[in-house]
């Protein structure tokens, strides 16, 4: 989710990571059009989003955020 390497630490924090498949995160960095879309389900974000960015999780049909303790709670209706 705009994670930035080593040089920033805060952008790699567990609230602003994401687990997704290697096929998935493979298609969305190389392809601009599959990254357009994944910005809006929240799944990849610019380096200058904020990490509460809501996440769209497509199995459960719902929107959360994720906090500092690597676990999704609820949004209000997105």
């Amino acid at each position: 989710m705009g994670g930035a390497g080593r040089k920033n630490t805060e952008a790699n924090s567990v609230q602003n990571l994401m687990m997704v498949c290697a096929i998935w995160n493979g298609v969305i960095e190389s392809n601009a059009s599959f990254a357009a879309s994944a910005r809006q389900w929240g799944h990849k974000l610019s380096h200058y989003q904020d990490a509460n960015t809501p996440v769209f999780d497509c199995t459960n049909n719902t929107w959360y955020v994720l906090d500092g303790e690597g676990t999704k709670g609820a949004t209000p209706e997105h």
